[in-house]
């Protein structure tokens, strides 16, 4: 290989890393108090799913109760129905969100 070659590999190196690295931070400019809970939320890295999902008679259920019960207790996000991008994303997570979550999955789980 010749020395010419070598700031393309460099370059298309940089490139890649970069691609795989990128996150989506979904904290900028959001409040960082719970606003179900009053509690300081907390920053977190979640996976990140693409893509259109079935809904289920469960998924719609909490569907309807996560916002006001439980707006910040997600443990993965889905931002969008394309295809691709960063594999990884910001959010604010709240602690009392997902104790709620936990508790309200277990009784509808246990009555449906």
């Amino acid at each position: 290989m010749n020395g010419s070659c070598l700031p393309i590999l460099i370059l298309a190196g940089l490139i890649f890393a970069g691609c795989t690295t990128r996150q989506l931070d979904y904290t900028h400019g959001k409040p960082s108090r719970c606003e179900a809970h009053g509690v300081l939320l907390v920053r977190t890295t979640v996976p990140v799913s693409y893509g259109l999902f079935p809904v289920d008679e469960r998924a719609a259920a909490m569907y309807h109760v996560r916002m006001t019960l439980f707006p910040h207790a997600q443990d993965w996000l889905n931002p969008s129905c394309r295809v691709g991008g960063p594999s990884r994303a910001v959010i604010y997570v709240c602690p009392e969100c997902q104790g709620a979550r936990h508790q309200w999955e277990s009784e509808y789980d246990s009555t449906h």
